[in-house]
């Protein structure tokens, strides 16, 4: 008594006092897990007679270290030790065996016993045989099993089904370990976790475990997981324990929820102003790393009716989500297909499907956020920016309708200052308009009323030019600097500048005083805004000088509304 493992005893006599409910022929028992019937002759082998008891619990035994150690089948709670790198030897690889080989692969197994509720007489049982392992396999691979101490249907069905599951899982680990594997016993379930082979924490029972002449230890593994004993399991063709974490290399999807688009929101415009027709396809982003690590989308097309040799193609990152085909002919329908690549492999190809290429066409958008606000001499007009791909200008008008009204500016920005000198109320109309010429279907309208706020001059400095103004010269010879003042009330130096004044009155611009080194020029010269005049600043010798101009606007009798300083510079190379 002392060779045999008590504990290992006990531990399979609470497995097959388990309380289980078998359902068989639709009728339902409750029972425990596993039971046996059996008449044995002392006279013959006990080792024989212990191997059908094992067998009735679905379980085996093994005589190691002068130990009898006895296991039931049940799934066995890890224990708690970590194969990892530092339990290998260097004298030896890591041998594995990802499959079983197709001389012990069985998918269909007939069970006999002595059933109980037939006298005991042997019985041939339905065939456990899954649909799903005879397709894998590509035809019946059968076997068929005598339970000699199974006296109960139910259970040896369930012994059939389990034995198929694990033998079904057949990754087999052989491994030369030190010394941290001297605890590791026969039916352990103990976890690997080895990063070359995407292993982490992977329970693999142990089948076998022997010491070797130079000390090591060998152990060899085998795959194992929970389900395989579940009750009422059933059977699938995925792998309940997957052999690694590892991405394999086949098995890619095709990019999911392919889009093609083809109208304005595509079109790409070109620096002379035409539209180059596109298609937009989108999906999906990636999420598998096999493709987001160096691999890539693969977009293939092909104009409608065209041989499928003909195709076009293009590629796109795996990180993308978008690419545009431009080899195409607006008007025409295009078919397309896409696939994702790997480093190595290559997805099937996605369903076809097809898209009309589309040109330009339409109008551009409508202004959107027509507004004015009134200031010094001007009336500042504003809207939103036009984001259309083909936008080119934006046009504002002034009259009774779009088409009755004159133009007053074009221009690609989304602002104008328009310099109204007469009050009253205005209808000002704006549209957008494209590089083929069209305008926004729906113009904009906008009423401005012109008021004392415009027209009125300003007492605090509306005339006074910020800044200096700079004239370069490049020889030795004097610079002369013009300021021209036009007779639509405005002072051209590199830009409009408004001068105010007050409706029906005649306004002088006069210059009162001139400073500055070597520098001379007109001096308190009143001019009247009636026809375009200059006054120059004049300096004669090299380098550089600075002249302060004060000036202001007065009216007939000479009386100064408002001023400011203006600052030129005048410079010279010696």
């Amino acid at each position: 008594m002392a060779q045999i493992d008590d504990a290992s005893v006990i531990a399979a006599a609470n497995i097959c006092d388990t309380s289980t409910t078998y359902v068989v022929g639709g009728q339902t028992y409750v029972r425990p897990l596993y039971t046996a019937g059996y008449a044995y002759s002392c006279d013959a082998k006990p080792f024989d007679g212990l191997t059908n008891l094992c067998q009735a619990m679905g379980g085996d035994l093994v005589y190691a270290d002068g130990m009898l150690r006895i296991w039931a089948g049940s799934y066995s709670t890890p224990i708690p030790l970590t194969l990892d790198e530092t339990w290998l030897t260097d004298d030896q690889a890591v041998a594995v065996q990802p499959a079983p080989p197709r001389l012990s692969l069985v998918n269909s197994i007939t069970a006999t016993i002595a059933d109980q509720y037939q006298a005991y007489r042997p019985v041939p049982l339905t065939p456990i045989s899954p649909p799903a392992y005879v397709v894998e396999d590509g035809s019946i691979l059968p076997q068929a099993v005598a339970y000699l101490a199974v006296t109960f249907a139910g259970q040896a069905q369930y012994i059939s089904s389990c034995a198929l599951r694990r033998d079904r899982q057949g990754l087999t680990l052989t491994v030369s370990c030190n010394l941290r594997a001297w605890q590791v016993q026969r039916f352990d379930v103990l976890p690997v976790s080895l990063a070359r082979f995407g292993w982490v924490n992977k329970p693999f029972e142990v089948i076998e475990a022997t010491w070797r002449e130079d000390a090591a230890i060998q152990l060899t593994l085998k795959e194992t997981a929970a389900d395989i004993w579940a009750m009422d399991a059933g059977f699938s063709a995925a792998d309940i324990a997957p052999n690694t974490n590892l991405p394999v290399p086949w098995g890619l999807q095709y990019p999911s929820n392919l889009a093609a688009t083809s109208d304005n929101t595509t079109i790409m415009l070109q620096p002379d102003g035409t539209v180059v027709p596109r298609i937009s396809i989108t999906w999906d982003p990636i999420t598998d790393s096999r493709i987001l690590q160096g691999g890539s989308v693969e977009i293939r097309y092909w104009r409608m009716g065209d041989s499928i040799d003909s195709f076009h193609s293009v590629r796109a990152q795996g990180t993308d989500t978008q690419v545009y085909l431009t080899d195409i002919t607006a008007g025409l329908s295009y078919l397309i297909t896409a696939r994702c690549n790997s480093v190595i492999a290559q997805s099937e190809w996605s369903p076809m499907f097809s898209v009309g290429a589309g040109g330009k066409s339409g109008a551009p958008s409508n202004v959107a956020g027509a507004a004015y606000a009134l200031g010094a001499g001007r009336v500042h007009l504003s809207w939103t920016p036009c984001t259309d791909i083909d936008y080119k200008l934006t046009e504002v008008r002034v009259g009774a309708s779009w088409a009755a009204g004159t133009a007053i500016t074009a221009r690609a920005e989304d602002s104008y200052d328009w310099l109204k000198t007469t009050a009253g109320t205005y209808t000002l109309w704006f549209a957008h308009k494209n590089w083929s010429g069209i305008y926004s279907a729906t113009p904009a309208s906008l009423s401005v009323t012109v008021d004392s706020t415009v027209l009125a001059p300003s007492a605090s400095g509306v005339n006074t030019i910020l800044g200096n103004l700079n004239f370069e010269a490049d020889g030795p010879s004097p610079v002369s600097a013009g300021i021209t003042f036009k007779t639509d009330g405005t002072l051209d130096i590199g830009g409009n500048w408004y001068l105010g004044g007050a409706p029906g009155a005649t306004y002088y611009v006069r210059f009162d005083q001139l400073i500055g080194p070597s520098v001379s020029g007109t001096l308190g010269t009143a001019l009247a805004l009636t026809s375009n005049q200059s006054v120059s600043i004049t300096r004669s010798s090299l380098g550089r000088a600075t002249a302060s101009v004060l000036y202001g606007i007065s009216d007939a009798s000479g009386t100064q509304i408002a001023g400011g300083i203006l600052t030129l510079t005048a410079v010279a190379s010696s």
